[in-house]
């Protein structure tokens, strides 16, 4: 509690004003993963700005200070997400405070993006695609391991975290039992290395708990369920080969078929180097998943695949991806690990 804001002087005002507003965005989340890093960054900059401002406790804080804040914010160049996310923060303050008629029910027009800027499709140029491919080779060049992550996010569309845990492949078939009666069974390359061959039948039970998180594992509540098994996010079909990814976005686990050869390439090459270092993932033994997505961020920023350098990074990626695929909208949707078809307005452009 009452960390530093970056680039502003916190005094012991600012602290004790960040604690306040601390206290007002946790209540009700008991501390929860859902107020995020960036919620707490904003607050910092808040309590900064109000102490300079000479505001004694949040109750004094007025438009007039909010108006002050933001155009601090914005001469210091702010992109737009974090002005949003630092607007929404202050109008939970003024909420708090008694005065929810002081909260803004748009953002102010500096702030606010339209749907079409946020839903925007990145489009793909030559010139793009060959920075990409020189980026590739820089990764790897630094870690064998988080190219092949790298790898994974342009070849099937993943997000950071994803591309270090996804590995397995998975094909649903039905079999003939005994009585000639129709089975259901899973084949996976669970501890192979050829996913295109060397394929056997799987306990689904195995995978999942390879893909619960800590918590779940403690609690022994592993979901009991497939979320690619749930109407909302599709179903597979018999025969459909599949990567199946875990630790996605929101927990959401879901599969993404496999469409291409070079699809299979990159599956083989990230099981033989799991097998080879001994770990069930491309996360380094002893690292947990943060850990790893932390390092593996740190090399992209290396190479410059950040918004402020090239513009090309792991999103950039996913919109390649699905820009390219030839998948039916309803498996692609689901393929991405969203459930909204409309989704796809964001990323691809109208055929």
């Amino acid at each position: 509690m009452g960390m530093k804001a970056k680039g502003v002087q916190f005094t012991d005002l600012a602290r004790r004003l960040y604690i306040e507003i601390e206290g007002m965005i946790l209540k009700g989340h008991q501390g929860s993963n859902k107020t995020t890093p960036s919620q707490l960054a904003s607050a910092r900059q808040i309590a900064a700005s109000a102490a300079a401002q000479g505001c004694q406790s949040m109750r004094e804080f007025k438009p007039k200070h909010r108006d002050k804040f933001n155009a601090e914010r914005i001469a210091a160049g702010t992109g737009k997400g974090q002005l949003s996310k630092d607007q929404a923060i202050i109008n939970k303050i003024f909420k708090k405070t008694g005065r929810p008629e002081l909260a803004r029910r748009k953002h102010p027009v500096e702030v606010r993006r339209t749907k079409a800027e946020r839903e925007k499709p990145k489009v793909m140029t030559d010139s793009n695609v060959e920075a990409r491919k020189a980026m590739q080779i820089l990764i790897e060049a630094k870690s064998e391991r988080y190219g092949i992550a790298a790898n994974s996010s342009l070849e099937f569309g993943l997000r950071k975290t994803s591309a270090i845990m996804a590995r397995y492949v998975l094909v649903k078939e039905e079999v003939t039992g005994k009585g000639g009666k129709k089975v259901i069974q899973y084949r996976s390359n669970w501890g192979t290395k050829n996913p295109a061959t060397d394929m056997k039948v799987v306990n689904l039970r195995n995978i999942r708990n390879m893909y619960a998180s800590d918590e779940e594992r403690r609690l022994g509540n592993t979901p009991k369920d497939w979320a690619f098994e749930r109407e909302h996010m599709g179903k597979m079909d018999i025969g459909e080969v599949n990567l199946y990814v875990g630790n996605d976005k929101n927990n959401v686990r879901h599969l993404v078929p496999i469409e291409h050869n070079s699809q299979f390439d990159q599956v083989r090459r990230i099981n033989e180097f799991c097998i080879k270092e001994g770990t069930k993932s491309l996360a380094p033994k002893g690292k947990s998943l943060e850990q790893a997505g932390r390092q593996f961020g740190d090399i992209l920023k290396e190479v410059g695949m950040t918004k402020k350098q090239e513009g090309i990074t792991l999103h950039w990626d996913r919109h390649r991806y699905l820009q390219l695929s030839e998948l039916p909208p309803e498996k692609l949707i689901r393929a991405a690990g969203h459930g909204d078809i409309r989704k796809l307005d964001s990323y691809r452009f109208k055929r």
